[in-house]
């Protein structure tokens, strides 16, 4: 027997530890169908906070005292991102919690057909959270399977050899940005295409010139959420392809 529940975020997690107590007295197996509609991308991150919520209070993790979030959270990540002035202000990430979002992202990205996916973490103790969580990662549509966590400041990280996309995903304040973009332009002289997505989910202005006296890199696309620079390899890999591929 298999009893199927449509759950929520925090009131539906308690209705499932009842159902997951009575489906174990009866022998039944649970399926938990959870709502994303709430889900977010935020600090270039991946956060479904009822998918979040079911699975840490059936782990046992949740904070009975808030209701949500993980017992025993600490906020060093959202008091250092107050400090950039970086917002949204009022949606806090909690350390414990992040580092459940930057497995998830980088999970999720493994569906794609990279040949190497890295995330750059400037945490250790977020990095070695991460780099758990992904020995355990497995799923039937991962078509990549050199997922790593690296431990890195991305202002100084150097790209890997060869082709190389590079996702920033609303992660730093302009000043950062200009540093972390510096780096990638100077990396990006060479014959293999490089390209870099930005993405911020209210406006890319928000980057103010942290865009600004770029050499190798030349803009390719411009929207109000998102920016793609290429360096010259790039641009003629996109022109080979045709107008169709981007």
């Amino acid at each position: 027997m298999r009893i199927v529940v449509l759950s929520g975020g925090i009131g539906g997690a308690k209705f499932l530890v009842g159902v997951r107590a009575h489906a174990r007295a009866i022998g039944a197996d649970v399926t938990a169908v959870v709502n994303v509609g709430d889900d977010v991308r935020m600090h270039g991150l991946q956060i479904c906070p009822d998918l979040d919520s079911v699975m840490y209070t059936l782990g046992g993790a949740h904070d009975p005292e808030r209701g949500w979030g993980r017992v025993g959270e600490t906020w060093v990540v959202k008091e250092e991102l107050a400090a950039y002035g970086v917002e949204p202000s009022w949606f806090g990430l909690g350390d414990k919690d992040t580092a459940t979002h930057l497995v998830r992202t980088q999970m999720l990205a493994a569906g794609y057909p990279f040949e190497r996916i890295v995330g750059v973490e400037y945490s250790p103790g977020l990095q070695a959270t991460a780099r758990r969580n992904l020995e355990l990662f497995r799923s039937p549509d991962q078509r990549c399977h050199r997922v790593e966590a690296v431990l890195a400041d991305a202002r100084h990280w150097r790209l890997p050899k060869g082709p190389v996309m590079v996702l920033i995903f609303n992660s730093f304040d302009p000043a950062t940005t200009r540093e972390v973009m510096r780096g990638i332009d100077a990396e990006a002289r060479r014959d293999q295409p490089v390209f870099v997505l930005y993405v911020n989910l209210r406006r890319v202005a928000e980057a103010g010139d942290g865009f600004a006296g770029l050499a190798a890199l030349s803009r390719v696309h411009a929207s109000r959420r998102r920016l793609v620079f290429a360096n010259a390899a790039g641009w003629a890999a996109r022109t080979e392809r045709g107008p169709s591929s981007g």
